[in-house]
């Protein structure tokens, strides 16, 4: 399909509720449920996509202009509502661990269980960098596998995409005895092992597969022109995955 027909068909509708209440230090969790919505998607929906990940997959880089992030520039490219995207992800520096049994991201079992989503997609590696301790690119790894089993044991139906994004410029991302690359090898050995759909935003930024200066303004998130290019990749991406 021609990716302007495909952008020109997409339809996004996104809805919140509240969740209940919950232990203080998870008050910013609770509040990323409430903005962004774990609820089913109406009646007529073709493909519902749930989007977990760190805050790369969130408005982060465009707080000011909601509009420019790509979830709600694939809204806007719709008329009708065709696909229903419930986004299940907190905001910030997040981790995967986060949304692991225990963590930070203790809505999750339910917010699967009520939305049912045809499509999970993932995104985690740059915090896992940063962390303290650092998490290894096996612990890495191991997170993912642990998440997927969890989603899948509510949401049977589940397909996943995993969403590498582009290589991180600012120095934070380089001092860990890790490599970007070696945490990008065990994401590739989850995709390998679990068959599920891959997204390598790599190779719609810059030829070393990274953000460029304009694409980066706060040198951490996209701007605008780095979340327009996520959603061309993302558009592409679920089309594929849903076949």
């Amino acid at each position: 399909m021609k990716l302007l027909a495909l952008i020109a068909m997409i339809g996004i509708v996104g809805s919140g509720t509240a969740a209940s209440a919950a232990p203080s230090n998870f008050e910013v969790r609770k509040a990323a449920q409430t903005q962004y919505g774990c609820t089913p998607a109406p009646a007529g929906t073709q493909l519902k996509v749930s989007v977990m990940g760190d805050s790369l997959m969130t408005n982060w880089g465009v707080q000011d202009t909601p509009d420019q992030g790509w979830p709600e520039r694939v809204k806007a490219q719709g008329a009708t509502h065709a696909w229903h995207v419930d986004i299940g992800s907190a905001v910030g520096a997040t981790k995967i661990t986060d949304f692991l049994p225990g963590g930070g991201g203790w809505w999750i079992t339910e917010c699967v269980r009520n939305s049912q989503p045809d499509i999970v997609t993932m995104d985690w590696r740059t915090n896992e960098q940063l962390a303290n301790p650092i998490v290894t690119p096996a612990q890495l790894k191991a997170n993912y596998l642990q998440l997927m089993d969890h989603i899948l044991a509510v949401s049977p139906g589940t397909k996943f995409l995993i969403v590498n994004p582009p290589l991180m410029m600012y120095p934070d991302a380089f001092r860990t005895p890790y490599t970007q690359q070696q945490y990008i090898a065990k994401m590739i050995e989850v995709r390998d092992e679990r068959g599920t759909c891959w997204l390598d935003l790599r190779p719609f930024f810059d030829t070393s597969g990274s953000f460029a200066w304009e694409q980066l303004p706060d040198s951490i998130h996209p701007g605008k022109i780095g979340h327009r290019m996520f959603a061309i990749g993302i558009y592409e991406a679920l089309h594929s995955c849903s076949s």
